[in-house]
């Protein structure tokens, strides 16, 4: 499957769980939220990637690549959900790399042109994008882009882990009282 199927499948799907997801949530998020939580799944991944046990959690089991992978495309889509664009409508392929760090670079980049946006940094001029929105659309691109190459060096079924994901959060869902 390509990546731009892959989005056209799945981006409502997500949406559509991050919404479900505001049970759990003690404030509504916003992009600067969800991107904090991509930053915590992008350290998922580099913990599975790099194996370094010295920086692990004790009685914390992150183990599954694929469902880290998963994590990580779900708060791009809901990233963009926040931001207010539907990704399907704005996807167009990049090669920008393939690897943990090629995805921290970009989520510093979109990061801190949110936190312009948001009047918490001066804005900075982007050669070639008219705005800074035209700016963040396009690294969240190469962001997805990223992820599904990598994905393609791993040899993960982003399909399959995709599709576990979600079914695995919603039974979660099911199952969540509260606090």
């Amino acid at each position: 499957m390509n990546i731009k199927t892959f989005i056209e499948n799945n981006y409502l799907k997500a949406i559509n769980l991050k919404k479900a997801f505001q049970i759990t949530e003690k404030k509504e998020w916003n992009a600067l939220t969800v991107l904090s939580e991509l930053v915590v799944q992008l350290g998922h991944l580099s913990f599975i990637v790099e194996g370094n046990d010295r920086v692990g959690e004790q009685g914390r089991n992150i183990s599954n690549l694929g469902d880290e992978v998963s994590d990580v495309i779900l708060q791009i889509f809901a990233l963009s959900w926040k931001l207010d664009f539907d990704l399907v409508e704005t996807f167009k392929r990049h090669y920008c790399g393939d690897s943990i760090s090629d995805m921290l670079t970009l989520t510093g980049q979109i990061t801190e042109a949110v936190m312009e946006i948001n009047d918490f940094r001066h804005r900075k001029i982007r050669l070639n994008f008219k705005c800074i929105e035209e700016f963040v659309i396009f690294k969240i691109n190469c962001l997805i882009c990223v992820v599904f190459d990598f994905c393609k060096c791993y040899n993960v079924d982003i399909k399959n882990e995709f599709e576990n994901m979600i079914i695995d959060a919603t039974n979660f869902l099911k199952n969540y009282e509260g606090e």
